[in-house]
């Protein structure tokens, strides 16, 4: 995706150079800088782009790039022999063309790029030389995968996903993101404002059609043609994209603007949207709003600020802006009457409030009348960009210590709870101990030491049967991976099993040590179990952010949301302190200890 959009970008800046070239009239080693770019990108990737010949497969009847969930074949791997040979030869075919394509620029110069880019590749895809077939797999599942998710739209988000996802955590480079757009096709006069507004109407018209379609019964999401909604996307898209070389702006900027629109607008179009994506999504907006608050500063008379004491429209600005949310949230008791000192002492406040906000744009205009309305304007946007970056950091923080490990957060998706955690430190806290026991008794034998005046007796093996029904056996596979699978594994005989417990008559290990037990099966297991398991103890194997809460949302409710007062504190509760307007998603279960484990407070 990005070496598209680079590329993409690289090559209308030299279209005319391409031009000559196909027709005869220029060396490949006579382009420009950009062409000599494109080039070396060209070279490096064209092979990871030869999955794409897998869009044909329905025609040949063959699994060139394997759907989701293909029983035995890796997402977007071939499935067969003769599938398997299509994908070499397109693989080799396409390594052929970009290799000769760089080799006939310059070989000299594009041999050190292609060495160094496939050094990088093969020791990260191949885990450091551990796992070779990562060559092969990371070149074709690259592209593959993507392909044979496409239609599978795994994680089912709405196509604005992305625009929720960056409201709530990514919201300051989006904001000083589209400030710089807006202005600098502002600044550069119809022939950027147009196709602007062009295009953002023909995104309007797709979102009309498609909204006002019939709903899919299952789902709730609109089922609009195709034919309908995609040349209004198309040009809507398209024209957004051009607009930024309609632009009065360096080229790197003119890039970064390029680079910004395109990403969310392939991801939004892209059938996977998962929240880790959001970083591929944010980034151009990070540079993007860097360079523009850069150009923003340098700006700025600095000397005529200090002089006249502009800073501190920089320094007001966070004031104004609590005391204007105070003051659009303000609302007088119900029964309103100036004889309750209470209501009298709120109606003094709304006085102050309006007489503080309306001073700020009074400030504002003085200053700028006297000293620039450019370094006016330009100071309060800082001061408004200072009071989202506090904001930015408190979102950080709460997501990654706060709430590390709890679906409040839209980042988190799907998560293994903490009770998983401390279930699994119980699991191998217990297996020490028998194991400790073991010993102890095997000590006691050798010596011939009995408490009891006998042989001790032997302690049965640690064993684990885990319930594969839902929630299922993951992660417990991982973090009961040193575990031998089944009683052929080790001679002590310890090992863990899985198979679902659920049906009429469920089969479950009467030797296990440790039982754990989907909470759907929980009540007709229970019944059945030996006294020495005892209760046992509930647990949430895993829990998610409630997705109802932004599934099906139409322009309509955006639209009513803004209007109604009483539904900003919904929003805003959540924006600020992670307050959830519906209760989390999870899947739970229950584990069961064996008395025979020593030390009976594992129970």
């Amino acid at each position: 995706i990005l070496a598209v959009i680079f590329g993409g970008y690289l090559a209308i800046l030299c279209w005319r150079q391409i031009y000559e070239f196909v027709m005869g009239r220029r060396k490949l080693s006579e382009f420009g800088a950009a062409g000599e770019l494109l080039i070396v990108i060209a070279g490096l990737m064209l092979p990871f782009y030869a999955a794409g010949v897998s869009i044909i497969q329905p025609l040949l009847d063959l699994t060139i790039a394997a759907p989701d969930q293909t029983p035995g074949v890796p997402t977007g791997a071939p499935d067969g022999t003769l599938a398997t040979i299509i994908a070499v030869v397109a693989t080799l075919l396409f390594v052929a063309v970009a290799w000769t394509l760089g080799f006939w620029w310059n070989w000299r110069r594009f041999i050190g790029p292609l060495l160094l880019f496939w050094v990088v590749y093969i020791l990260v895809m191949t885990d450091f030389g551990t796992s070779p077939s990562g060559i092969a797999t990371g070149v074709w599942q690259s592209m593959g995968y993507w392909i044979a998710q496409q239609d599978v739209r795994r994680g089912s988000q709405p196509w604005y996903y992305y625009l929720i996802m960056m409201s709530i955590y990514e919201f300051l480079p989006a904001l000083v993101g589209m400030v710089v757009i807006a202005y600098y096709s502002i600044k550069s006069g119809l022939k950027s404002l147009g196709p602007l507004i062009v295009g953002v109407l023909s995104l309007v018209i797709a979102l009309a059609i498609f909204y006002a379609s019939p709903s899919d019964a299952g789902t709730g999401e609109p089922i609009a043609s195709a034919w309908m909604v995609a040349p209004f996307l198309l040009v809507g898209l398209g024209i957004l994209i051009w607009t930024p070389f309609t632009l009065d702006v360096p080229k790197f900027l003119q890039f970064l603007i390029v680079w910004s629109i395109a990403t969310f607008a392939i991801y939004t179009v892209a059938g996977e949207k998962m929240p880790w994506l959001v970083v591929n999504v944010t980034l151009p907006w990070v540079v993007l709003a860097g360079v523009g608050l850069g150009r923003m500063i340098d700006a700025i008379d600095w000397r005529v600020v200090w002089r006249h004491r502009g800073w501190l429209i920089f320094a007001l600005t966070p004031l104004y802006t609590i005391v204007a949310w105070r003051l659009i949230n303000f609302s007088l008791s119900s029964g309103f009457t100036f004889s309750r000192a209470s209501d009298v002492a709120k109606f003094v406040e709304l006085w102050i409030l309006f007489a503080i906000v309306l001073s700020g744009p009074m400030v504002l205009w003085r200053f700028g009348n006297r000293n620039g309305m450019s370094n006016a304007l330009t100071l309060f946007a800082l001061g408004l960009v200072a009071v989202f970056l506090v904001f930015t950091v408190k979102t950080s923080f709460v997501a990654v210590f706060t709430n590390p490990d709890v679906p409040n957060e839209m980042l988190t998706y799907t998560q293994t709870s903490p009770d998983l955690h401390d279930t699994a430190r119980e699991i191998s806290q217990a297996r020490d101990l028998m194991w400790a026991q073991r010993l102890d008794y095997e000590r006691d034998r050798v010596f011939g030491i009995s408490n009891s005046g006998g042989e001790s007796p032997p302690l049965p093996p640690f064993r684990v049967h885990v319930d594969s029904t839902s929630p299922g056996d993951w992660p417990w596979r991982w973090y009961l991976r040193g575990y031998g699978e089944g009683a052929q594994y080790g001679e002590d005989g310890d090992y863990v099993r899985y198979g679902k417990l659920s049906g009429d008559e469920p089969v479950f290990d009467e030797d296990a040590s440790v039982l754990l037990v989907s909470d759907d099966n929980n009540s007709k297991i229970k019944p059945l179990l030996p006294e020495k398991f005892g209760e046992g103890r509930y647990l949430i194997h895993r829990w998610w952010f409630p997705e109802a809460g932004y599934r099906g949302v139409t322009p309509g409710d955006v639209f009513e949301t803004l209007i109604d007062r009483s539904k900003w504190r919904t929003v805003l509760d959540f924006w600020f302190y992670r307050k959830m307007p519906r209760p989390i998603g999870y899947a739970d279960a229950w584990v069961y200890f064996s008395d025979e484990i020593p030390e009976g407070p594992l129970r």
